[in-house]
């Protein structure tokens, strides 16, 4: 079974990429009521691993993982990663369509 994912594992993966999903919507609100009518001057600019991670509301290992997976982009400041805050937000926004599909495949396969 190398290589072969379960459906438990692919029901996992989902229902994170909803959590995240969620959490990322409920953080911009929360940033919405907290600064109103403020300019996003943040929008720009890197962030460090740890800032990367309480800003997507995850452990710094699973912004390490998906770098390391090339699913978010990130760039080195010598030994230390940083993010672009644009590309973080693009991330957690982006709905885990590859994962789904995968999900659908093996469900029909299994059919």
């Amino acid at each position: 079974m190398n290589g072969a994912r379960t459906f438990e594992d692919l029901l996992r993966d989902v229902v994170r990429g909803v959590v995240r999903e969620e959490l990322h919507a409920a953080l911009q609100a929360q940033a919405r009521r907290n600064a109103p009518g403020e300019a996003d001057d943040e929008g720009e600019g890197y962030m460090s691993l740890a800032q990367a991670a309480r800003l997507a509301a995850v452990a710094p290992g699973t912004i390490r993982r998906w770098i390391r997976e090339r699913r978010l982009k990130a760039s080195r400041a010598g030994r230390v990663f940083r993010i672009r805050r644009r590309e973080l937000e693009r991330f957690l926004a982006a709905p885990a369509e590859s994962v789904i599909r995968e999900a659908q495949a093996f469900l029909s396969d299994a059919a």
